[in-house]
């Protein structure tokens, strides 16, 4: 029993670090996304000499940003398709009492609101 529980407790520390990364990293892509998305990062660092190069880094920024745009999409889901077989193996681990304690955590995907943040292309 003692070993289970710190195996949970384990998990749920891991669970929270990820999860503090994970939002992180989510607040970089929407204030990405704000602030004129992947060519406004490029433009932050490079001065364009000319409105044809700016044109062409932009180009090049939009062509990107639609790529990784479909490869953060697909992570996702197979993130989502991950956390949910984990959170169904894990509820079979736990009490009442601690699935409660755990509920928001274990909550699926599908019932979170939709992020509603759109990319500008």
């Amino acid at each position: 029993m003692v070993l289970v529980v710190t195996l949970l407790v384990g998990i749920a520390i891991g669970a929270v670090g990820w999860s503090i990364v994970h939002n992180e990293r989510m607040e970089r892509m929407r204030e990405m996304r704000r602030e004129g998305g992947l060519y406004g990062v490029i433009d932050r660092y490079i001065d364009p000499e000319s409105a044809n190069q700016e044109e062409q880094l932009r180009a090049v920024a939009d062509r990107y940003h639609r790529q990784l745009d479909d490869i953060y999409g697909l992570a996702r889901r197979q993130r989502n398709v991950a956390l949910d077989s984990m959170r169904a193996e894990l509820r079979t681990l736990l009490s009442d009492a601690q699935q409660e304690a755990m509920a928001d955590w274990l909550r699926p995907r599908s019932e979170e609101p939709a992020d509603t943040t759109q990319t500008p292309n």
